[in-house]
């Protein structure tokens, strides 16, 4: 488990979150709003991401779900010892 720094563009404050990777680290950090993710471009270092993030909006009806995306910036805060 690592820790990633999870900074939504829809959200004022960058929060902190122990994950094994950084697309549960996203969903840890959306919460039940969590839709899906896909990686936008990253570092081959691993230490930076950015994911297109797709958030529910509101209620499904009638077979359809409002969604909403937000980009997500994923830094690599402290990386687990082996």
């Amino acid at each position: 488990m690592n820790a990633y720094r999870v900074k939504l563009n829809d959200r004022k404050n960058t929060r902190t979150i122990w994950a094994p990777d950084p697309r549960a680290a996203i969903a840890a950090a959306v919460g039940g709003r969590f839709y899906s993710s896909y990686v936008d471009s990253w570092r081959e270092d691993g230490s930076l991401a950015t994911y297109n993030v797709t958030m529910r909006a509101g209620r499904t009806l009638r077979g359809s779900t409002p969604v909403y995306q937000a980009r997500a910036i994923v830094t690599l805060a402290v990386r687990a010892a082996a």
